[in-house]
């Protein structure tokens, strides 16, 4: 008897990933097995999607599917869901490497590698037996935005080649042997004042700059020291187009 794709929830807070699903569902005929919800503050172009909360709704999900995946999902599992389902996470970091908040701000901050893992949920974060890995190149030129772009492009490459196998139970997981490095949001938010009497190389100040250089976000920032009001800075890298493709 062929294998049948199990009952599945996606909670995604991005578009481009929704985007990628809608197609893979059509594609595959996943209509009746396939849900995409989000989180109660998703962007504006999710809200017409359900919103499903973690922290009320847990029990209610875990009787309703049979597998649960975060896609770019900004809510903690709780153990209520992932004691009773089986939960993946697809994370834009390497784990061990880059586990939790903004890994691409640390690949970038502390020299650590770029990519992806898709893994199980456990009661840590980003911390549950791995399914996939991904390496992907990190040029000097990335900012914050580049290198996450081009993380999501590669996780929706591997989802559309790979999400049946999901539904279907088709891989296996190996647990990681390190703990590696965990990054919490207030991790993140330290590095956004920007001390104007501090020292240091050049290649120093830019990789902090390009590491919270994000279009949209006002990160990095310093106080005038006149008025003592906010000034925002990021940076913006253009290499020279050439050189660039013939290292791409």
């Amino acid at each position: 008897m062929e294998p049948h794709p199990r009952r599945t929830l996606v909670i995604t807070d991005n578009l481009a990933i929704y985007e990628a699903l809608k197609a893979i569902s059509g594609e595959n005929g996943l209509h009746d097995r396939l849900s995409v919800m989000r989180s109660p503050r998703s962007p504006t172009a999710l809200q017409h999607l359900q919103a499903v909360d973690l922290k009320t709704d847990a029990a209610t999900i875990a009787e309703q599917f049979e597998l649960i995946i975060s896609a770019h999902c900004k809510q903690i599992f709780p153990a209520v869901l992932h004691n009773r389902r089986e939960c993946i996470n697809i994370h834009p970091g390497l784990n061990p490497d880059t586990r939790g908040w903004y890994p691409q701000v640390w690949a970038i901050l502390r020299g650590l590698p770029l990519g992806f893992t898709v893994h199980r949920i456990d009661d840590q974060l980003d911390h549950g037996a791995i399914i996939y890995r991904q390496q992907l190149p990190l040029h000097a030129w990335d900012t914050s935005y580049t290198a996450y772009q081009r993380v999501l492009a590669a996780e929706i490459h591997w989802m559309q080649q790979n999400l049946m196998r999901l539904l279907l139970g088709d891989y296996t997981a190996e647990a990681m042997q390190e703990t590696g490095n965990l990054f919490l949001k207030r991790d993140f938010n330290a590095l956004l004042e920007i001390d104007l009497q501090q020292t240091g190389t050049w290649q120093s100040f830019i990789d902090h700059l390009r590491s919270v250089s994000f279009p949209g976000y006002r990160n990095a920032w310093f106080l005038d020291p006149e008025t003592n009001q906010k000034v925002y800075l990021s940076i913006h890298l253009d290499p020279d187009s050439v050189n660039r493709e013939s290292k791409s």
